[in-house]
């Protein structure tokens, strides 16, 4: 970006500028064109404001001079849109965000724009997706840890309990306790824990974690469209989900005594939990929010309404009791994860909104950039065409340079430019 720096104008007129059409050409930045935004819109709404031309505005309007620029931004956006000084004001109206966006806003009417916003979104975000897949692993370590508690709990209320309810132990999975060698295995890990992970589903989960990381990583490296990190993150929560789905639900089918009830609470729990985790630390954007949450509501109750309608493996009355119960369980945990979900839905939206509102306001100030220099140039050339017509042009660099100086020192500074010339005739005459 920094060979990319162009200085216009001498003196007071100099101006740093990086030229947003040189950048929308390079395919590795915001896109392949330049923005052709309708910034007349804009610049004619009475309730846009210019952070760029606030001094302008307040020393026009109000004449105040000696303001600080937070205090000058502060007193122009007050005085422009007519608001308290305090009072937060929306980045871009209502009215200018409609004109650029369709579908409610989820997307820019032109696609390279569109691609430039998801670009930035990849790279504002991309440590962030590895943080989700670090927090995962940790869920399914936490996992593991809360099951070795609850059997070690549960084979010390075996060991101290009454002699009539110590059948109720074997059931569980508990061995007998009279065996002197019994210690906690890992199948009874699993058995107590959340989410039932078997080595095998262990090792698929890690290999998509790692999967995952790896094809973040390369994209970003490698691909100059940086947005496919986000179908790439979207791709990959999808698959964790509906493997975990699977792998509670095939439990659900083994015969192992009365905690395989326990499928409705765990389904909701881990799909709560990977929601969570994908709104939060996947960097996707809405669409990717919309997608993963129909895939996931078609997955659990795929899963879930055939074991609910017609269970399986029910062979005397507590088992029908146990089956009821976590029938009932299952409608409570249903409605609060749809619940969630929409909640976590409607946030995002908002977010998302928020999120394409500065993006497009940093849009309008780009073009409105590129439009002042513009004008500030052929200032500059008009301005000196005018002095060259009415100085010699050796001068004119000269003046331009003393603009920068006081008062004071610009009257000594022009006396030292005038020059003395010995026997010099002013000739008046008409030419006909």
């Amino acid at each position: 970006k920094l060979k990319k720096m162009e200085v216009k104008g001498k003196g007071t007129m100099q101006t740093y500028m990086l030229r947003v059409g040189n950048m929308l050409d390079d395919k590795d930045s915001l896109g392949s064109k330049t923005f052709d935004v309708d910034v007349d819109s804009v610049l004619s709404g009475k309730d846009y404001f210019n952070p760029l031309l606030s001094q302008q505005q307040i020393s026009d309007s109000s004449g105040n001079t000696g303001l600080t620029d937070a205090e000058t931004m502060t007193r122009a956006r007050a005085t422009i849109s007519g608001l308290r000084i305090h009072e937060n004001v929306s980045p871009v109206p209502k009215e200018i965000y409609s004109e650029h966006t369709k579908w409610f806003g989820l997307m820019f009417k032109k696609i390279h724009i569109e691609l430039a916003f998801q670009d930035g979104e990849a790279r504002l975000k991309k440590n962030v997706v590895y943080q989700g897949y670090v927090l995962f692993l940790l869920v399914l370590l936490v996992n593991l840890l809360f099951g070795y508690v609850f059997s070690v709990l549960t084979k010390f209320a075996c060991e101290n309990a009454p002699e009539g309810y110590k059948s109720l132990c074997l059931e569980f999975g508990m061995e007998d306790e009279n065996s002197p060698n019994y210690s906690v295995k890992y199948d009874d890990i699993i058995t107590f824990s959340l989410f039932r992970m078997t080595p095998i589903c262990a090792g698929v989960l890690l290999g998509l974690t790692f999967l995952g990381c790896l094809s973040h990583w390369l994209i970003h490296r490698y691909c100059k469209r940086k947005a496919w990190a986000l179908v790439n993150a979207t791709g990959f929560y999808i698959a964790i989900l509906i493997c975990m789905h699977v792998v509670i639900m095939n439990y659900t089918n083994q015969p192992v005594g009365p905690p395989i009830n326990q499928w409705s609470f765990s389904i909701a729990a881990m799909t709560m939990i990977q929601a969570t985790l994908f709104v939060f630390f996947s960097g996707a954007i809405f669409t990717a929010y919309l997608v993963w949450f129909v895939v996931a509501m078609a997955s659990y109750f795929g899963f879930t309404l055939n074991q609910l309608i017609s269970p399986e493996g029910v062979n005397d009355d507590r088992e029908a009791i146990a089956s009821i119960l976590s029938n009932v369980v299952y409608i409570e945990f249903t409605a609060a994860i749809v619940l969630y979900c929409v909640l976590l839905l409607c946030g995002s939206y908002l977010q998302a909104m928020a999120s394409r509102k500065r993006f497009l306001q940093r849009i309008l100030i780009m073009k409105q950039q590129e439009m002042i220099i513009k004008e500030k140039n052929a200032n500059e050339r008009m301005q000196t065409q005018l002095l060259e017509n009415i100085i010699p042009p050796s001068l004119v660099g000269d003046l331009k340079e003393v603009q920068q100086q006081n008062l004071l020192q610009t009257l000594k500074k022009v006396k030292s430019l005038s020059q003395r010339h010995m026997g010099v005739s002013v000739l008046f005459a008409d030419l006909v």
